[in-house]
């Protein structure tokens, strides 16, 4: 099958998972204008049509980041190109205070899952690809993101609304594709990226056998990012081994390796931590000494962001304070990372008390 024919198929399996009947309303595309969105956008809009006949067009959301003087403008050519397409677009505007990509990242996708909900959608689309899950895998290896991060991008994930900082829960649907899905409850909608398996390449000559015009985002060129280095020093991956053999790497990780982590950092969890609340938890130390060094360390960052002032909870802590605070554990001495603090009960320092602690501002 073609990737039009690959996309269409797995738009219907997901609502099979979902156990609905679909509708032109149930996904909303995300399109950013470059050659990956573009051909998600179109391929989609055929879907649409042909599936729905005499509904409603589909939706998609166009968001300015807002961070050029001319990001406005290129909105609305991108819109103008998503209505000759066939699709309703909805243009949002973000109102950054930073450029960080991990912050523009953060409100676009609040602005895709506002403007889904508004309309009653179900399920955003995004056009992540296989050359995406590399840099991805890369760079989590250099974070040293621990298991779980070298999962890569889930090709399902929940967004929800919430009361922490940043207005937004992430949570990655794992497993094998198959499973049912329960439908999103109030204030909640799937994010589902149905070319995580295809290579950029085959998406750019999509566009091109489609006459489909798109534009590139100059600061894709700015090597000052670091995901843009990595794509710099891999090059645009196309069908090579490199990509065939993350795409596996990635499903081995995902849907095998993950969840016996997860099963095995649960079990540390039920005997290492003597009391587990919202605010504060004690933790034997003797029964961590027990287990491997990098899986400790996993589970003091799930034990960390548990107790962590709800601003800081919201992303992990990184890996180097976790090694900080693992070693100075081991050693009986005091730590504060992530906005809570860690104390020995006792001068042998057997067991930890983690508590929060809402006026610390140091570092993670």
């Amino acid at each position: 099958m073609g990737l039009a024919e690959l996309t269409w198929s797995a738009l219907d399996g997901f609502s099979r998972r979902l156990g609905i009947a679909p509708t032109s309303k149930t996904f909303a595309v995300a399109l950013s204008g470059g050659p990956d969105s573009t051909a998600l956008a179109h391929i989609f809009s055929r879907y649409v049509k042909t599936r729905f006949p005499g509904q409603e067009r589909g939706r998609c959301v166009v968001v300015n980041h807002n961070l050029r003087p001319e990001s406005a403008s290129e909105a609305a050519v991108v819109a103008e190109r998503a209505w000759r397409m066939g699709l309703e677009p909805t243009v949002r505007t973000l109102g950054l205070r930073s450029a960080r990509q991990e912050v523009a990242r953060r409100g676009r996708l609040l602005e895709l899952m506002g403007a889904g909900l508004e309309h009653g959608g179900t399920c955003v689309l995004t056009a992540h690809n296989r050359s995406d899950q590399l840099e991805t895998f890369v760079l989590r290896a250099m974070r040293a993101s621990g298991v779980r991060g070298l999962a890569g991008i889930p090709p399902v994930s929940l967004l929800s609304l919430s009361a922490v900082v940043g207005g937004m829960r992430i949570a990655a649907v794992r497993g094998g594709g198959q499973e049912s899905l329960r439908p999103p409850s109030e204030g909640e909608i799937y994010a589902f990226r149905p070319l995580l398996g295809a290579p950029k390449a085959d998406l750019v000559d999509y566009c091109e056998d489609n006459g489909l015009d798109y534009v590139s985002d100059p600061t894709n060129a700015d090597l000052s990012y670091t995901r843009n280095a990595i794509r710099s020093h891999f090059g645009t991956v196309g069908a090579g081994p490199i990509c065939r053999d993350l795409g596996t790497l990635s499903d081995l990780f995902s849907e095998v390796i993950v969840p016996r982590h997860s099963d095995r950092l649960r079990s540390m969890r039920a005997e290492a931590v003597l009391e587990f609340g919202d605010r504060n938890l004690k933790v034997d130390v003797e029964e961590l000494r027990r287990h491997p060094r990098e899986l400790v360390q996993d589970l003091l960052v799930d034990l960390v962001r548990h107790v962590a002032p709800r601003g800081g909870g919201r992303r992990a802590p990184r890996m180097r304070s976790i090694q900080r605070l693992q070693r100075l554990m081991y050693e009986g001495k005091p730590c504060d990372v992530h906005g809570i603090s860690c104390r020995p009960e006792n001068p042998r320092g057997v067991v930890y008390t983690f508590r929060r602690n809402l006026k610390d501002r140091s570092r993670r």
